[in-house]
């Protein structure tokens, strides 16, 4: 868990981990929820007891080791919050620095660094093929496919290229825990301006003038309007359009649920009693029987112990409930 100054510090500007979010790549959160946690609107997500954020801090020094013996290159951590040095709203904490001479092909001197990620197997699509990476006398050596890394991620190595005006930098990830991959991001000026410009657009107009980003999920709406307050709005046309196209879209999402319900009978018909229907070896679908399981009966519980059960109800916040009017 983070000290109260390094949270602090944190909240004083754009970390790495930030970037994806404001450029709306991360598939787990939205600008919204970050701009609830910068304007203080809800605390910082509790990571100490996730398994995956553990053990990805234990394996950490041991990833980045395995670069460094398979690349030549020398890595360094910093514990050092850097700060870009036009735009001080700009942070960095970066995994691992390359310390040593690396040269280009054409002999220039490239500064680099690196970002350390651990994954399960069921994420090893969101990675592309290895590049090679080898340090020979000095010289970086690069071989393999175009860098494919998940796109939160690149925004990530890039924010942190721009923080400290470096060259190239290196991700390397052990994906279910064997499968070792590395990659090289090249600077990319064009890429870094526009990321600038979306970051210090959030910072300033989002953060500092504390006006909310538009939602982009339903849970973002959900957080920003849990309550209504009774009164009646006009729909305009391009509400209404979309009032309509809901009406079709939930019009054929109803006949493609009585589609798949239809050939689900028939497909179980045949099955009967069988675990597997297959086809010259294949597997075409299964249908397993899943293991007893208990419940707690809340309400045989209720019927027998009523002032028991009182007692120990809790009364949660209400929600909202969005329903289709008229024809």
């Amino acid at each position: 868990m983070l000290s109260q100054e390094k949270l602090a510090e944190r909240m004083s500007g754009i970390g790495g981990s930030d970037a994806g979010t404001i450029l709306g790549l991360n598939k787990y959160r939205t600008p919204y929820d970050l701009w609830c946690e910068k304007t203080s609107r809800q605390q910082p997500a509790d990571l100490s007891g996730n398994q995956a954020v553990h053990f990805g801090n234990k394996l950490e020094d041991l990833v980045a080791q395995e670069f460094a013996d398979r690349t030549g290159i020398t890595v360094q951590k910093r514990s050092k919050t850097f700060r870009h040095p036009e735009h001080e709203w700009m942070l960095g904490n970066v995994d691992r620095l390359c310390i040593g001479p690396i040269h280009g092909a054409s002999g220039e001197k490239l500064r680099c660094g690196l970002e350390v990620k651990t994954g399960s197997a069921y994420v090893s699509g969101d990675w592309g093929p290895s590049q090679t990476i080898r340090l020979d006398r000095d010289k970086l050596i690069l071989s393999g496919e175009h860098a494919v890394v998940p796109a939160s991620y690149e925004a990530q190595c890039r924010h942190y290229m721009a923080v400290l005006g470096y060259d190239v930098w290196f991700v390397c990830v052990l994906l279910g825990g064997n499968d070792f991959r590395m990659y090289a991001l090249g600077h990319d000026a064009l890429y870094e301006e526009r990321l600038i410009a979306q970051e210090q657009a959030f910072w300033t107009w989002n953060i500092q003038e504390d006006v909310a980003p538009a939602a982009s999920t339903v849970a973002d709406l959900v957080a920003a309007h849990p309550v209504d307050d009774g009164s009646v709005v006009e729909a305009t046309d391009a509400v209404l359009e979309c009032v309509q196209c809901l009406r079709e879209a939930s019009a054929l999402k109803k006949d493609i649920e009585a589609n798949i319900e239809e050939l689900q009978i028939k497909i179980k018909d045949a099955m009967g009693d069988a675990q597997v229907l297959g086809l010259d070896g294949h597997t075409l679908a299964t249908w397993k029987s899943s293991k007893p399981t208990r419940r707690f009966d809340a309400k045989a519980f209720k019927s027998a112990h009523a002032a028991l059960h009182d007692e120990f109800c809790a009364e949660s916040p209400g929600s909202r409930r969005f329903v289709l009017k008229g024809a």
